[in-house]
């Protein structure tokens, strides 16, 4: 939000202006380390992927070098990828210094309440539209990580509407 309404085009096109204006030339790095909202989607993407790839690998060690069970082996590995993703979230993507247990509990709430929302959205494509299943899961997971960002971004890491 921006004066008490919530941004518009031009108000989304000026920040990206001010991220993007050539600092020394170095453009890349004045978009991952700056501390707007842009930058910070751009870390919590990044951590989305680190934090898949860790999964992932995790899971196949478990599985295929240590011989756990594949329900084990998936259990862990997301357990892992909560706790990595967390961390990442909470220290790099929003800089937070609040409080563990609270960021952790409210981490794991919009953690519950995005997966809802993408569970009830990949129903509504795949269900009740009728779209193939990779539509539906790739509109579903937007729309996931969509509300898993702000919510973090505004409730779990105390950014606040003014931060908007």
């Amino acid at each position: 939000m921006h004066n008490g309404r919530i941004w518009g085009y031009d108000e989304v096109m000026s920040e990206m202006q001010t991220i993007l204006r050539p600092k020394s030339g170095r453009y890349a790095i004045s978009v991952i380390f700056g501390d707007g909202i842009i930058a910070e989607a751009i870390r919590f993407s990044a951590v989305g992927v680190l934090n898949t790839v860790l999964t992932l690998f995790l899971i196949w060690l478990l599985y295929s070098v240590f011989g756990f069970g594949y329900y084990v082996a998936n259990g862990v590995g997301y357990l892992v990828g909560f706790v990595n993703s967390f961390l990442w979230n909470k220290h790099w993507t929003f800089k937070s210094q609040g409080k563990v247990w609270r960021e952790s509990l409210l981490f794991t709430l919009i953690f519950l309440l995005s997966y809802a929302i993408q569970v009830l959205v990949l129903w509504l494509f795949m269900d009740v539209s009728g779209c193939s299943i990779l539509v539906s899961q790739g509109i579903s997971m937007c729309a996931y990580t969509c509300v898993n960002f702000m919510g973090n971004r505004y409730v779990t890491f105390g950014k606040g509407m003014e931060h908007a």
